[in-house]
C-alpha cells in the first residue's frame, strides 16, 4: 500500500473510531459497531483488530473510487487506454511481488505481460492522435492508478489478473459495437486476442 493510500485507510480509521466513541457516550448499553483499537470490549488481538479496520478502510476507498467515474463516455479509446494503462501498473507490480517455488516463470509471466500491454496502450494511444483525439495525458496515469486498485483481489496475485483480464475483454467488446474505423476494429481486435492467451495461461496457474 502505498503512502497516499496508507493516509487515506487511517484517516477513515479514525472517524470510524470517533463515530464509536460518540455513539458509545450517548447509549452505554450498546456495544459499539468496531471496537476500539486498544482496549475493546473483546478479546481480539490487536493486531487482528487493526487489520479489521483497514480491511473496512480499504473497502470504502475502494466503493469510493468506484463512484469517481473518468470525466470521459464509457466504452471509448480513452477508456480503453486508461485500462490497459492500469493493468501495466498491476502487472509490473506483480512482476516484482512474485515469489515461491513457481517464482522464474510467474516472474517471466508477468514480466512479458506489462511489457505486452504496454506495447497495446501506445497502439492505443497512438491511434486516437492518428484519428483527431486528443488524449488526456496528464490525468490519464491518475486514472489509471485508481483503476488499479479494483483489480486487487485477496485470492492472490492471478486471480487479480484473471479480474483485469476479464474486465478489459468486455470493455473491448463494448467498445467493437459502436461506431469505429475498420483500423481500430483490427487494432482492438488484435489486443482482445492478446488478452485471451494472457488469459488462458492465468487460469492454468489458478488451476494448479
Amino acid at each position: 500500500m502505498n503512502e497516499k493510500n496508507l493516509k487515506s485507510v487511517m484517516s477513515i480509521v479514525n472517524k470510524i473510531s470517533q463515530s464509536n466513541k460518540a455513539k458509545t457516550a450517548t447509549d452505554k448499553s450498546k456495544e459499539p459497531a468496531y471496537p476500539e483499537i486498544i482496549g475493546s470490549w473483546d478479546n481480539t488481538p490487536d493486531n487482528d483488530k487493526i487489520a479489521s479496520y483497514v480491511k473496512i478502510a480499504e473497502e470504502q476507498i475502494r466503493e469510493e473510487t468506484n463512484e469517481e467515474v473518468i470525466d470521459k463516455e464509457e466504452n471509448t479509446l480513452e477508456a480503453l487506454a486508461v485500462h490497459l494503462r492500469a493493468m501495466q501498473f498491476l502487472y509490473h507490480n506483480f512482476h516484482h511481488l512474485v515469489s515461491g517455488p513457481s517464482f522464474f516463470s510467474d516472474h517471466g509471466f508477468f514480466g512479458d505481460s506489462y511489457s505486452e500491454i504496454e506495447s497495446s496502450y501506445d497502439s492505443v494511444v497512438e491511434n486516437m492522435i492518428g484519428t483527431g483525439s486528443t488524449p488526456n495525458l496528464k490525468e490519464l496515469p491518475h486514472n489509471s492508478a485508481k483503476i488499479m486498485l479494483g483489480f486487487y483481489s485477496q485470492d492472490g496475485f492471478f486471480n487479480s489478473a484473471l479480474i483485469a483480464e476479464n474486465s478489459l475483454q468486455s470493455l473491448i467488446e463494448n467498445i467493437s459495437k459502436g461506431e469505429i474505423d475498420q483500423g481500430t476494429t483490427n487494432l482492438i481486435g488484435g489486443i482482445a486476442e492478446m488478452s485471451k492467451t494472457r488469459t488462458y495461461k492465468i487460469k492454468q496457474r489458478i488451476i494448479k
